[in-house]
């Protein structure tokens, strides 16, 4: 009973805060942003949320296959995550790579490409904790 309510309370407080945080993003910020920022700033949240899809549905598929199991395939999971985030690094140099004569396109791609490693490797243990039904992990990843 303890654990339950140690659980409910972590798992309220990531979700309140991640409330927050949405309507500080979507009501708070374009007050304070200049039309063509505010512009910049969606482009960069649409690339980052298409950009997730290059996790390919493996950690999807490890959740389909191992949800309410307790036995964790680490090796699976090692070469996954490995795999994984070579393939996001090579994706990020080719972002890199591209060059426009636009100095604030620059920076959102710059940004873009170390914001998909970032945001890649978070959403992969998300989804790993999910499985494992350790929620107070996923709690905490939610929350950062």
């Amino acid at each position: 009973m303890k654990n339950i309510r140690k659980v409910l309370r972590s798992s309220f407080i990531a979700q309140v805060t991640s409330i927050f945080v949405s309507i500080g993003m979507g009501f708070i910020l374009p007050r304070l942003m200049t039309v063509e920022d505010y512009a910049h700033w969606q482009l960069f949240a649409l690339y980052s949320v298409c950009f997730e899809l290059l996790l390919l549905g493996v950690p999807n598929g490890y959740f389909i296959r191992n949800a309410g199991i307790n036995k964790i395939h680490y090796r699976y999971l090692k070469f996954s995550f490995v795999l994984l985030m070579l393939f996001n690094m090579f994706i990020s140099n080719c972002i890199f790579s591209l060059y426009t004569y636009d100095e604030t396109e620059r920076i959102i791609y710059n940004l873009i490409a170390i914001s998909i490693i970032i945001i890649n490797s978070g959403t992969f243990f998300s989804l790993i904790t999910r499985c494992n039904n350790e929620v107070e992990y996923d709690c905490i990843v939610t929350v950062i």
